[in-house]
């Protein structure tokens, strides 16, 4: 209770993000209360594929946020493609002449801006 206390009384947070129906809900439920922002990856076996598990010699733990996740949450949208930096690409290039599909030019201006957003450039 204390700590309930603190988040409404001190940080501010409202009263319905502690409803008591909100326990019902969990991560991945389709009210989208809850967005997986950061992740964390134990990993302790290999998958051959056909459910056969061997367990690792180096066991690892990968974890992370991702820059598209940052700037999602950051630009409150829903979407990548819904962030600034990629929807003035997306904007540029459907003007372009050789536009066809919406889909195609997003991808494509995923797979093109993701390395120079990430300052790698070719060899």
């Amino acid at each position: 209770m204390k700590a309930f206390a603190i988040w409404r009384d001190v940080i501010g947070i409202p009263e319905p993000h502690f409803s008591a129906s909100a326990r019902d809900c969990t991560v991945g439920c389709d009210c989208d209360r809850y967005v997986e922002v950061w992740n964390i990856v134990f990993s302790q076996f290999n998958n051959d594929g056909h459910g056969n598990y061997t367990e690792l010699k180096q066991k690892n733990i990968d974890t992370g946020m991702g820059l598209e996740r940052l700037a999602c949450v950051c630009q409150n949208v829903a979407s990548l493609f819904d962030v600034d930096t990629v929807m003035n690409i997306t904007n540029k290039v459907s003007r372009s002449p050789v536009r066809t599909m919406k889909s195609p030019i997003r991808l494509t201006c995923r797979s093109a801006s993701s390395p120079t957003i990430s300052a790698l450039r070719p060899s």
